[in-house]
């Protein structure tokens, strides 16, 4: 009989993480966990393994009793103090509950003393739920290159906050993130010369953001709304003025939504963005007109608009445009683009089951000649995919 050799434990370290890794991306924490019965040595490594996710969906403890489930964690990062264990990684999800405030600065200190790199803290986001106060201890994590907020307190007083200590104290970050977070008014990104990726969504009470990052690729800036509804029913991006001092030539990627920003200033700040490859508006409806002269630009999204009136694209190698309208009419003067490979074309009639008859735009024959119209405009090359949907949206009125 052939020896058997188990080839599974005998696996580099390195890759048996990787696999598990892989396996709770995309799966869950317990399929991850379920998978180190292969070996015993696969068991150790997971449980020691350098990425820590702590979250409410992976623990039942928290559902039913909250002492069991703060003894669960403590027991699971016991190694980690006990052996001196890296840290590389920290997700804290969806704890809310406020008995768990002071365990999770205990846990997050943790993670500060083993160096974490990667942090991301995603409160609940339930609307009623109350946000997570970052701790000052925080500013210690100087070798943090990712940072993941949402649905936190950042407030400290009026001339500062704790985002803004942050990037001054923790210099090496790369990608950072900041959704649904308050106490945020005046914001200055600079002295992160790492600095790659940059999403700020959703900051009720954020007015004025300057940005001086010299290698900054990604910007995604998304505007809270008010919180009173309006007689349109829609709601209103609050104002914010965004300023970028640097990061011209190596802006490829920047999406902008509820953005508040003129004509003047749209094109303004989208002429000095040499490198931009993807564009990407949502309910900008500030803006009127806009006017896109690039050689780069390889895809553009233009979605929910309402006060548009002209388009002027000249973007000969654009690939992918994109674009959605409530109503039955398409605002394009002039189109170069010669190297089009698809293109979503997508409107929708508004109605209400109270009121049928308040429709935006109608299909008949102005429309369809509209069409005609966009078609002889398309400067395109062969093998060019059209897609033009439309689709009746009903909105209940009270």
């Amino acid at each position: 009989m052939a020896e058997i050799i188990d080839r599974i434990s005998d696996l580099p370290a390195h890759i048996i993480y990787d696999i598990l890794r892989k396996v709770g991306k995309y799966h869950n924490l317990r399929e991850e966990a379920r998978t180190c019965i292969l070996s015993k040595r696969w068991s150790s490594i997971w449980r020691w393994r350098p990425d820590v996710i702590i979250s409410k969906y992976n623990h039942k403890g928290l559902k039913n009793n909250l002492e069991n489930f703060v003894k669960s964690v403590d027991d699971s990062l016991l190694p980690y103090a006990e052996h001196n264990l890296r840290i590389e990684t920290l997700c804290l999800i969806g704890l809310a509950h406020p008995g768990l405030t002071s365990h999770i600065d205990r846990w997050l200190n943790l993670a500060i003393k083993h160096n974490v790199r990667s942090l991301n803290i995603y409160s609940n986001s339930m609307k009623n739920s109350k946000y997570y106060s970052i701790p000052d201890a925080l500013h210690a994590a100087k070798m943090l290159t990712e940072l993941s907020l949402r649905r936190c307190s950042l407030e400290v007083d009026d001339s500062t906050n704790k985002l803004q200590q942050l990037i001054n104290t923790c210099q090496l970050i790369r990608n950072l993130s900041v959704d649904d977070c308050k106490g945020i008014h005046n914001l200055c990104v600079a002295g992160l010369v790492n600095l790659e990726k940059l999403e700020l969504l959703n900051c009720e009470g954020l007015k004025k953001i300057e940005i001086q990052a010299p290698n900054l690729r990604v910007f995604a800036f998304k505007g809270a709304p008010l919180s009173m509804y309006q007689k349109t029913r829609e709601v209103l991006p609050l104002p914010c003025t965004i300023n970028i001092l640097d990061g011209y030539k190596t802006l490829q990627i920047l999406k902008l939504e509820a953005a508040t920003m003129t004509d003047q200033e749209f094109e303004y700040k989208l002429s000095k963005f040499s490198a931009l490859e993807v564009l990407e508006l949502t309910r900008c409806y500030e803006i009127k007109k806009i006017k896109i002269v690039s050689h780069k630009l390889k895809r553009f999204t233009l979605w929910y608009w309402r006060n548009l009136k002209q388009v002027d694209l000249l973007t000969p190698n654009l690939r992918e445009f994109d674009f959605e309208s409530g109503k039955m009419c398409m605002p394009f003067s002039t189109m170069v683009t010669s190297n089009l490979k698809r293109a979503n074309i997508f409107f929708y009639k508004r109605g209400s089951y109270v009121d049928p008859d308040i429709v935006y735009g109608n299909v008949d024959t102005s429309w369809y000649n509209n069409v005609q119209d966009f078609v002889r405009k398309l400067d395109y090359s062969k093998g060019l995919v059209l897609v033009i949907l439309c689709r009746q949206v009903f909105l209940f009125l009270f």
